[in-house]
């Protein structure tokens, strides 16, 4: 007997181990699924309150900007303030009392 019969198979040289045989896909057990949809619904809520968070803010910029547009420059109110009519407060026998301008 030489030595290469006393080596095991798969020591010796140009062995090549036989290739497994082809194994049918299984389907991942349950509780790897569940995690697999509760990983997804978790994403699809955190896009959904992004894209929400997004969407609020620039509905609120737009809505700040419609109403800023409207107020009047502040040496326009000085102007105007001078037309408005004063409030008189008189007490119960006609003697004024105190005037806002």
């Amino acid at each position: 007997m030489d030595a290469s019969s006393r080596t095991p198979v798969r020591q010796r040289r140009g062995f090549v181990p036989a290739s497994p045989k082809p194994q049918q896909a299984r389907l991942a057990p349950r509780s790897s699924r569940a995690l697999a949809l509760v990983t997804r619904l978790f994403f699809f809520f955190a896009l959904l309150v992004f894209v929400g968070f997004i969407s609020a803010v620039l509905l609120g910029a737009a809505v700040y900007l419609s109403i800023a547009r409207e107020i009047p420059d502040p040496s326009q109110l000085e102007v105007r303030q001078s037309t408005f009519a004063s409030t008189k407060v008189f007490d119960r026998h006609g003697n004024l009392l105190v005037e806002f301008t």
